[in-house]
């Protein structure tokens, strides 16, 4: 079968205005699939972040051949990467820019799940997750799994974060229905028995009319509507802690069976991945199985970041 040469391209530098020859890959299914590692994606990040403030950036984004740019500067900062604009770059930015949109909608609107900014990933439900995630592709891999560079991407492709939070605690199972056909009442009586006795407290004073303004004060059916309003609110109080309490036993049990399971299947699962010995597995399942949130930080990991953790946790256990 005839050999193909790969053809090359120039790009210039808009700043430096140097040209560099750039390999056009021969393109197939599956025969450009990168994996990217941590340290790749975080430089990638930075490169971009660098762009921000260069002559790369335009009001509508980049400009054309940014992506060779940004080759040429991962190849400086990481000899030998072999990270190549097309299709690597190029495919990588796009993934980023559609993870984060997802994220984005996510936080302002999710339903069962949403994004937690101390573990920076989706958390929540993931049957209702993964409902969700069957209309938007490639957001199913967003659940349990770190997106470290959140913050730093909202900058780099100029994105707002919502400013209103969802109440989370309740947005992980199906609260009472009393409690959501009442919500609006509820809020409606103290609004309005507040508004009732602050126009009590604050009627003037008309002279010769002591008697009249003593009548209002205590007019009986007025008193009688204040106490039956501060009694449904007393309720509805009553009702919301006991709604929590529910709602965090139930999460609470909910995330002691996961994890128990996920214990369990933590030794096997290390035996499997490439590149550990017998004691390193051991050293391994010992210091991650002593902490429940590095047990569901391990599972949520693509295996390729199973194996690095892996190594940071027998490191720091000898």
């Amino acid at each position: 079968m005839r050999e193909i040469s790969p053809i090359s391209t120039q790009i210039v530098s808009p700043e430096a205005g140097t040209i560099s020859a750039q390999p056009v890959i021969v393109r197939g299914r599956g025969k450009n699939k990168k994996f990217w590692n941590v340290k790749e994606e975080a430089t990638l990040v930075d490169v971009l972040s660098e762009l921000n403030g260069s002559s790369w950036k335009t009001d509508n984004g980049y400009k054309n051949g940014y992506c060779y740019y940004v080759e040429q500067r991962m190849e400086e900062k990481l000899p030998g990467c072999g990270l190549k604009a097309d299709p690597h770059i190029e495919s990588k930015i796009k993934t980023l820019k559609r993870h984060l949109a997802y994220i984005l909608a996510i936080e302002e609107n999710g339903d069962g799940f949403w994004w937690d900014d101390e573990q920076t990933m989706v958390v929540g439900n993931k049957e209702a997750f993964l409902c969700w995630a069957k209309n938007h592709e490639g957001a199913s891999s967003l659940f349990m799994k770190p997106f470290v560079h959140y913050d730093k991407l909202c900058e780099v492709f100029g994105k707002r974060r919502p400013m209103r939070k969802r109440v989370r605690v309740i947005a992980t199972v199906d609260p009472p229905v009393t409690h959501i056909r009442n919500s609006e009442t509820q809020s409606n009586v103290r609004e309005e028995a507040t508004s009732i006795t602050q126009s009590t407290m604050t009627l003037p004073s008309e002279p010769g009319n002591e008697k009249s303004k003593r009548s209002r004060d205590f007019d009986p059916s007025e008193a009688e509507f204040l106490e039956m309003s501060k009694t449904i609110r007393s309720l509805a109080e009553a009702q919301k802690d006991l709604t929590l309490t529910m709602v965090n036993m139930k999460k609470a049990s909910t995330h002691d069976v996961e994890i128990s399971e996920q214990r369990k299947k933590l030794f096997s699962v290390l035996m499997k991945l490439p590149g550990l010995s017998p004691l390193e597995v051991v050293r391994a399942a010992r210091s991650i199985g002593q902490d429940d949130r590095k047990v569901e930080v391990f599972f949520s990991m693509p295996d390729d970041y199973k194996v690095m953790f892996a190594h940071l946790e027998f490191e720091t256990s000898e």
